[in-house]
């Protein structure tokens, strides 16, 4: 509401630290061993279920949360692991789709600090279309029009320059404003 870009990063902070719980969709699991857990409010362990896949796999979840001290999870809902937590983490536990989009208008700005980057644009269920890296010599900047977690990571949606139309996921050198 103020378009003050020092709230608007105090905003991210705090989503962050207390990410939206109530989210929907399919978690992809990858090949190998997974561990569901149960916790209690104090974020100590009262159960676990360990799960062998060969291949990929899928599972609903309803709850997207962060357990004290221990990172973010998602409750599954079906399968296996029904009723049990699995840690939210890329490339092994993945809520696909874009979730807690979050819009700005006007939009801010994201700084690149001089490295190589890579965006990616979607199709309509949420697969890679198009992928575009580009390394800056210097710093440079573009402006984001949303953010969401999509696929598991914090993404801008980029709105101009090189990068426009395409999704950036969060990484060491990219500062938004």
């Amino acid at each position: 509401m103020t378009r003050a870009p020092a709230l608007a990063r105090l905003a991210d902070l705090l989503r962050e630290d207390y990410p939206t719980p109530a989210v929907s969709g399919v978690v992809r699991f990858s090949a190998g061993t997974h561990i569901g857990y149960q916790f209690n409010a104090a974020g100590q362990i009262t159960a676990q279920k360990s799960l062998f896949l060969s291949r990929t796999s899928a599972a609903n979840t309803d709850l997207r949360i962060r357990v004290q001290g221990r990172g973010l999870y998602y409750r599954i809902t079906n399968g296996t692991l029904a009723g049990y937590l699995a840690s939210a983490v890329p490339g092994q536990r993945v809520l696909l789709g874009a979730v807690v989009p979050h819009t700005y208008a006007p939009p801010r700005k994201l700084a690149f600090n001089p490295g190589t980057y890579t965006g990616y644009r979607y199709d309509a269920g949420w697969a890679v279309a198009a992928k575009k890296t580009f390394t800056f010599t210097r710093s440079s900047a573009a402006p984001f029009g949303a953010t969401a977690w999509v696929n598991g990571r914090l993404s801008y949606q980029i709105t101009g320059g090189v990068y426009a139309g395409y999704w950036l996921p969060a990484a060491a050198g990219l500062v938004p404003a």
